[in-house]
């Protein structure tokens, strides 16, 4: 698979099949997205940019130039379970850039809730936090990391790791780069979190959420580790770049 390099534009010069934003770390990239209409056309906002699960449903969800917005119903969502993200081996990783949102209410970035077990990445505008969620018949257990209220209504690098034992949760200030473990949680935890249903996308009301915005969705068969998300998040940086964004 051909990965981002320096000079890659995802502006409509032929790029849509051949060049991923984010890298297949040996083949553990399961999916990613681009939703916004203008990284290559409108009609490829919802591409699978890793060319192996399908395109991302968009439902009503508001489509702009960068990215994808939440919506009450019809919202965003992977065409692919939890389950399968996890591909048989118990752990995945979630991550992308995001507009951090200003309202007060929890946002569900992620989240392949409704039924148990399930695993949920939210933000939290109203105590300026990231929580990475496992729910079983059990309840549910979560990690926070709290992040610098300087980056609401900005973009910026969030994660979500998890596998049978831990959860992992963060957010990297634009200000400061990339942390390693000083930029997120970590929780030990034995919850199940894997279900059969698809991964949901901002699925909230976007009039009072502080209107979030995903500009790039990734997923990984894997708790990737912090070399490897570090390598995640300086692709993204790249891409984002291209659109005269700083994460």
């Amino acid at each position: 698979m051909i990965q981002i390099i320096p000079d890659a534009d995802f502006s409509g010069n032929g790029l849509a099949s051949v060049a991923s934003p984010l890298p297949s770390h040996g083949g553990k990239l399961f999916a990613t997205y681009l939703p916004g209409s203008g990284w290559n056309g409108p009609s490829n906002a919802g591409q699978d940019y890793s060319g192996q699960r399908g395109d991302l449903y968009l439902g009503s969800a508001a489509v702009g130039a960068l990215g994808v917005g939440a919506v009450a119903a019809d919202y965003a969502q992977t065409p692919f379970t939890a389950a399968e993200c996890a591909a048989g081996n118990g752990a995945m990783t979630w991550c992308g850039v995001v507009k951090v949102p200003t309202g007060s209410t929890v946002i569900p970035l992620f989240n392949a809730g409704v039924a148990n077990p399930y695993a949920a990445l939210h933000l939290s505008p109203n105590s300026n936090s990231i929580a990475g969620f496992k729910v079983d018949g059990g309840g549910a257990t979560s990690v926070s990391y709290v992040y610098n209220a300087d980056v609401l209504g900005e973009w910026a690098f969030v994660h979500g790791r998890w596998n049978a034992t831990t959860i992992k949760a963060g957010l990297v200030r634009p200000a400061s780069g990339w942390l390693g473990s000083a930029g997120y949680a970590t929780l030990a935890s034995s919850k199940t979190f894997l279900n059969a249903l698809p991964i949901r996308v901002l699925p909230v009301d976007g009039s009072s959420s502080g209107d979030p915005v995903l500009a790039i969705g990734g997923f990984y068969s894997a708790d990737l580790s912090d070399a490897e998300l570090a390598e995640v998040y300086y692709s993204a940086k790249t891409a984002m770049g291209m659109k005269g964004v700083q994460i």
